[in-house]
């Protein structure tokens, strides 16, 4: 299993790497075998993107792009929609139940 720094000198082909986590198993600390490697710019993402299916420590390594972003956006806007719904009742409390 590769470690931190074999990663770094891995995704550094691309561009320059300003952060990788490796995801590991909480009881074990294994890895599991996914990585989140952070880019400094859009253009090393690029090329980064062209390294999936070439091998990494004797497998083919899968990149693909992270949904992180769009799934905070998405979050964001459904709790300010409900933060509006319970501000539209005036307290900001949730509306007593009906009798």
């Amino acid at each position: 299993r590769a470690d931190d720094l074999e990663l770094f000198d891995f995704f550094s082909q691309a561009g320059t790497v300003n952060d990788i986590r490796l995801i590991k198993d909480q009881r074990s600390g294994r890895s599991k075998g996914v990585a989140y490697v952070e880019f400094a710019d859009a253009e090393s993402l690029t090329r980064a993107m062209a390294l999936s299916g070439i091998a990494f420590m004797g497998q083919p390594i899968l990149v693909q792009p992270s949904l992180a972003e769009r799934n905070r956006a998405a979050q964001a806007s459904k709790n300010a929609g409900a933060a509006a719904k319970l501000l539209a009742n005036g307290s900001g409390a949730p509306p007593p139940p009906p009798l």
